[in-house]
């Protein structure tokens, strides 16, 4: 007989069938036994060809068959077919029983109460365990039996830690390891360390839990052992997620993807998902965190994994509550506790009361969240389940009159366990209570702890995505230490405060903390990057369709939605940034020109304004509520002029009327409290914030002209953004290319290319010639860049924001990855200067595309426009260029035009941004 190998069965596996199978087995005169013994070995390298002969042993020879029967179990297992490994176990013991063979017929348990586990049957998994443990603990024992008690005790801890029974969980797994180092059995010893490393992270020592799992990873590397090492890896990651070490927990993950490559193991592949997903809400990746639920939720059912869906369920539910969906939530927070409630695991049922809790709060529901709560405090222990009753406590305390002592008691136990993603809510909630306590001293100590924490946790992120989301639940400390600054008159400290919380990522890109990553030659050749090219293409068409389809838009925008939300999926995995240093202090000074930096504070909105080397606080300028209603009305008044031209002309001059009622209302709300802190004309900048980055301040009307006669406005989303811009060298904007794709729908277009170009004496890529390729190959030297084409704005993925091109969309994301050093970027096209402004004042779009790319100046539209009259804008524009500067440019081009088109929606949509 031949001893068999994994080189020579590889003629083995090229054959198609069971029977051919067989055949070649008998000639090659391979053994079944030895043929079972590299199943075995397959079993956590390679299951596929493990399957396939433990398959082949069974049908061979009848005296294995249980053995056989009993891999497939396993093999099943990984792969998520809990009920199909369910009956392998069964076939497997009445083998055995068959044979007389008590022993082994008892061993099947441990695969027993594996799969009972996972399916949430629980009270009979540990069943399973007790029947081995009863049948061997008290009797003498050779080496096999130790090992099989050995394994019944780990499975039984891991029941335990999965039903939330922490300390019986370390007590069945020291008990395990006392067995082991017995019988010096390595790979249970390894399996302890990574278990116990679980139990850890549970109970929130996550220093040392992180060390179990490493010393596990290394044992696991050591025998080979794939699969499991992936495990500990998936389990490192939960601790480095619980730590707030967001970027560590995703590389753990990469690593276990990268050990089950090719390995067939389906359940552990879903399970990598959802963790995946787990990291992405934590960062407030909220649409990466729900389509990653979405495509689990099936699969998680049909393999009857219950305990992984319920915690999918519960992070999906978390996350639709943090996006204000509370019926969505509140549907998939109530199947979680269902499952969790009939597992008994308490702790992961407080975590969804507490998710349910925090929803019922959002919306005032103070009574029902104080029923939740009561029923999560009976159900929580302070000693064993100390990070589930400290996150309780944080919740609890909004709830009380006097909440003092309740988040002193949860800070010091968060302190104790040393998470820095508690220890800084718990800060942060104090210091909330000392400021309306009229406490400045404590609150401010609090208030800047919590901070810290803050700035320290998105210190150790790199990725472009994930730091732009990061800051979005957690603007709360940043407003109430400005709120203690400005009662104190610490005017100098509260503009500081207020810039650091602005346009965060995009000050990073530009001062270089962060850089783009460069894709590796293997990654472009990936898979997973020509599943990225037809995803692009699927795109491409969808966008297409929203230009003259006769399909419904509603079902358009689902269709774009998926494929957008595919697409991020992969670039977060395969694209991004990397940190080179520390982030610069943000800006602490206005230049020379007058400026006014809006903040929004609750419903107040304030501003800096400077001018003449002063520096002042204006409190109380305005409303958001008013504002927002405001901003409403004035989006009917654009839309309008979509009802026809015909509409319009004949409407004109009451059209107008009512848009500069709304202008004048406007101009009321945030230009008059501050007109005499301004001078009466000349150059003047805005930085908008929050939703005041929708307003067209150059348009706004004080009752007798419009701001845009008196001053040249140029506009910037922070004043570090600003000043950064101002600091670019000059370009002489004579190497100009001027990109131009024309549609039925703007005709107009190609002409306004071809004028512009021989204006400028540049290089035009028109229609046929303005490709996604060319574009790029040509923007690496241009100084000035001129788009004229079709504008696609996002609202839900700002960052697909797109500019239609010949053969494509060349989307806000794209634009980052390209070159365009101080250049003027002219984006005539409809809504490019439409953007989603997160919390944390991340202004997402095509504006801040380009200048994360580097150009100094970007020319957008706020609305839709016709392009006629855009044509007309824009060759005066460039014709202004060479004589002043290009805010000032921009003016004249739009004041020209108002002497021909009065109303507002003609010459008002085009912004400045940037260099002046």
């Amino acid at each position: 007989m031949t001893a068999p190998s994994a080189e020579n069965l590889i003629p083995l596996w090229k054959l198609p069938t069971r029977s051919a199978q067989l055949a070649w087995l008998d000639s090659a005169e391979i053994s079944p036994r030895d043929l079972l013994q590299l199943a075995n070995q397959f079993a956590r390298s390679n299951p596929q060809n493990a399957d396939t002969l433990a398959a082949l042993v069974a049908t061979q020879s009848p005296d294995l068959q249980p053995q056989a029967y009993y891999l497939q179990a396993r093999l099943r297992t990984m792969r998520g077919e809990l009920q199909g490994a369910l009956t392998f176990i069964d076939q497997a013991e009445q083998a055995h029983i068959k044979r007389n063979e008590t022993f082994a017929a008892l061993r099947t348990n441990l695969g027993r109460s594996h799969i009972l586990n996972e399916l949430g049957q629980h009270a009979a998994a540990l069943a399973a365990t007790q029947t081995v443990i009863d049948a061997l603990a008290d009797q003498p024992r050779d080496e096999n039996q130790t090992l099989v008690l050995t394994r019944a005790y780990q499975n039984r801890g891991v029941i335990l830690e999965t039903t939330g029974q922490y300390e019986g969980a370390q007590a069945a797994y020291e008990s395990a390891e006392i067995l082991a180092k017995q019988i010096n059995a390595l790979e249970s010893l390894s399996d302890i360390k990574n278990n116990r490393g679980i139990v850890l992270t549970h109970l929130g020592r996550v220093t040392e839990a992180i060390n179990s799992f490493k010393e596990a990873i290394a044992l696991f590397a050591n025998l080979n052992l794939d699969i499991v090492e992936a495990q500990a890896w998936s389990n490192c990651a939960d601790a480095h997620l619980s730590a707030g070490q967001y970027t560590d927990a995703l590389a753990a993950l990469r690593e276990a993807e990268s050990r089950l490559v090719a390995k067939s193991a389906t359940a552990h592949e879903l399970i990598l998902r959802r963790k995946t997903g787990d990291v992405y809400r934590a960062l407030n990746l909220y649409p990466e965190a729900i389509t990653i639920c979405e495509s689990l939720d099936e699969p998680l059912l049909a393999a009857g994994m219950s305990d992984h869906r319920a915690r999918m369920l519960w992070g999906w539910g978390a996350t639709l509550s943090a996006m204000e969906r509370w019926d969505e939530a509140a549907t998939l927070l109530t199947e979680a506790a269902q499952l969790f409630a009939h597992a008994d695991n308490i702790p992961l049922l407080a975590r969804v009361r507490l998710a349910q809790m925090t929803g019922q709060q959002a919306q005032g529901q103070s009574d029902a969240a104080r029923i939740t709560f009561s029923e999560m405090e009976s159900l929580l222990d302070a000693q064993r389940w100390p990070v589930q009753w400290v996150a309780a406590q944080l919740q609890a305390a909004s709830l009380q009159p006097s909440p003092l002592a309740t988040l002193q008691a949860a800070l010091a136990a968060a302190q104790q366990l040393g998470l820095p993603t508690l220890i800084y809510r718990a800060h942060q909630q104090l210091g909330h209570v000392y400021l309306h306590n009229h406490d400045p001293a404590n609150a401010q100590r609090h208030l800047t702890a919590a901070i810290d924490i803050i700035e320290s946790l998105r210190g150790t992120l790199a990725h472009e995505m994930a730091l732009t989301a990061f800051l979005r639940d957690k603007t709360g400390a940043y407003d109430d230490l400005l709120q203690l600054y400005l009662a104190s008159g610490a005017e100098e400290e509260a503009f500081t405060l207020a810039e650091r919380a602005k346009s965060r990522t995009l000050v990073d890109l530009l001062t270089g903390v962060i850089v783009p990553a460069a894709a590796s030659d293997e990654l472009l050749k990936s898979a997973e990057t020509i599943q990225l090219a037809a995803l692009q293409a699927d795109l491409n068409a969808t966008y297409n369709q929203f230009f003259g389809s006769d399909e419904p838009l509603a079902q358009l925008q689902a269709r774009a939605k998926r494929l957008e939300q595919q697409i991020a999926q992969i670039r977060l995995r395969t694209e991004g940034s990397r940190r080179v240093k520390h982030a610069e202090r943000v800006a602490e000074r206005f230049s020379k020109t007058p400026l006014v930096a809006f903040h929004i504070l609750n419903d107040e909105i304030l501003a800096f304004v400077a001018w003449q080397g002063e520096r002042r606080v204006v409190r109380q300028v305005g409303s958001v509520i008013v504002v927002r209603r405001l901003l409403q009305r004035l989006a009917m008044q654009w839309d309008r002029f979509r009802a026809g031209t015909h509409f319009a002309e004949r409407h004109l001059q009451l059209l107008e009327r009512s848009a500069r009622k709304i202008l004048q209302d406007l101009y009321v709300n945030l230009v008059a409290p501050l007109a005499e802190h301004l001078p009466t004309d000349g150059a003047l900048t805005i930085v908008p914030h929050g939703l005041l980055h929708q307003v067209p301040f150059h348009a706004l009307h004080d009752g007798a002209t419009y701001l845009l006669e008196k001053f040249e406005i140029g506009y910037a989303p922070s004043v570090t953004v600003w000043e950064l811009c101002q600091q670019k060298p000059r370009v002489a904007g004579q190497n100009t290319l001027v990109i131009g794709s024309a549609d039925d729908l703007i005709p107009l277009v190609a002409e306004e290319a071809a004028q512009i170009g021989a204006l400028l004496d540049a290089t035009v890529l028109l229609n046929e010639g303005a490709t996604i390729q060319q574009v790029r190959e040509r923007i690496d030297s241009a100084e000035v860049v001129h788009f004229a084409c079709h504008g696609l704005f996002r609202a839900d993925n700002p960052l697909f924001s797109a500019l239609k091109l010949h053969d494509g969309w060349l989307t806000a994301a794209d634009v980052m990855q390209c070159d365009f050093s101080n250049a003027l970027v002219t984006l005539s096209a409809c809504e490019s200067g439409r953007s989603t402004v997160l919390h944390g004042d991340e202004v997402i779009g095509l504006p801040r595309a380009f200048l994360s790319a580097g150009a100094a100046t970007v020319v957008v539209s706020l609305w839709l426009v016709p392009d006629e009259t855009t044509g007309a804008l824009m060759q005066q524009y460039y014709q202004q260029l060479p004589r002043t500067n290009r805010a000032a440019a921009l003016r004249n081009a739009q004041l020209a035009l108002m002497q021909t088109h009065p109303h507002p929606y003609f010459w008002g949509a085009f912004v400045s941004i940037g260099q002046r």
